[in-house]
């Protein structure tokens, strides 16, 4: 049976050097967790609402990459207030925008109808500030994770290179005093033999 090429070390291994594939796994991930809504949208609810998911989903994916962009740009330098406080406004703003759109895009559906426009985003401000902090989470053990790779990749290389250097000098003390020792023996050798003959 041949072994297969794609194996989880080969993954581990390509996830620092290719940064577009934490991107297709966060994604792929966040698709999977939102599958079972889409479904019950699809079966139970009217098509405008689907509609509507699929279209807040651009707002919502330039949420993700500014609260990313921010977090470059802010952690680094350690202004770890100024980065929470943006952060929140970023998606309070998003939520806001996403409100007042369900609100005028489903305004003919009773149960949207029905709730107030405060309501509706008090409802769903705690899971989008809870997505704020996993969007956060996610960078660090993403970044945490590339440095400690390349850092061990260089510690390795260097511990290599170090290795072969002391080869490098031992090899030829080792030939000299393996002459040497040959000299000394062939030396010895002919004394004791002149020895002998007297």
């Amino acid at each position: 049976m041949k072994p297969s090429r794609f194996s989880i070390q080969s993954l581990i291994e390509l996830l620092p050097r290719k940064r577009w594939l934490w991107h297709l796994l966060f994604w792929m991930v966040y698709a999977a967790v939102q599958f079972r809504n889409y479904y019950i949208t699809i079966e139970y609810y009217d098509r405008r609402y689907l509609e509507f998911m699929l279209i807040t989903r651009i707002p919502f994916v330039i949420a993700v990459y500014a609260t990313i962009w921010l977090y470059k740009k802010l952690i680094p330098r350690k202004s770890y207030i100024v980065y929470a406080f943006t952060g929140i406004f970023i998606w309070c703003l998003f939520l806001f925008i996403n409100t007042v759109f369900q609100k005028y895009y489903l305004r003919e559906m009773a149960e949207i109808a029905e709730i107030e426009a405060v309501d509706l985003y008090l409802n769903q401000l705690a899971s989008y500030l809870v997505f704020f902090i996993v969007i956060t989470m996610c960078k660090q053990f993403k970044d945490n994770y590339i440095k400690q790779f390349f850092e061990r990749e260089n510690k390795n290389l260097q511990l290599t290179s170090e290795l072969r250097n002391l080869k490098a000098q031992i090899a030829p003390h080792f030939l000299f005093n393996t002459m040497n020792n040959l000299s000394f023996s062939t030396s010895v050798s002919s004394i004791i033999s002149k020895y002998n003959e007297s």
